[in-house]
């Protein structure tokens, strides 16, 4: 299988079976263009008791299609079925006290 077959595959299957990637497609479209921070997975997302916090794996700028092929091929993204996570970066800029 082509890897980029088997990309296809885990983004479809991220945004289909995690509520992480289901939530995503709630707000945004997978054409919208932003800059994307992706976070990796919670590598004991079942287990109760202390929440280990997320990493940073990477940010991106462009789609968020793009940004989901990208954080499907960092292996600590998705492992276990929870899934990581990905924010949109909203920047607010103030030009009144230049």
């Amino acid at each position: 299988m082509k890897e980029t077959q088997r990309i296809k595959e885990l983004v479809t299957d991220y945004l289909n079976n995690t509520s992480n990637g289901k939530a995503l497609l709630e707000v945004h479209s997978l054409k919208e263009k932003s800059i994307w921070q992706v976070y990796g997975e919670d590598p004991d997302c079942h287990t109760p008791g202390e929440v280990k916090p997320e990493i940073l794996l990477t940010t991106v700028q462009g789609t968020l299609e793009q940004a989901l092929r990208i954080a499907v091929s960092y292996t600590s993204f998705y492992k276990m079925g929870c899934g990581g996570r990905i924010n949109e970066v909203k920047i607010n800029i103030s030009y009144n006290n230049i």
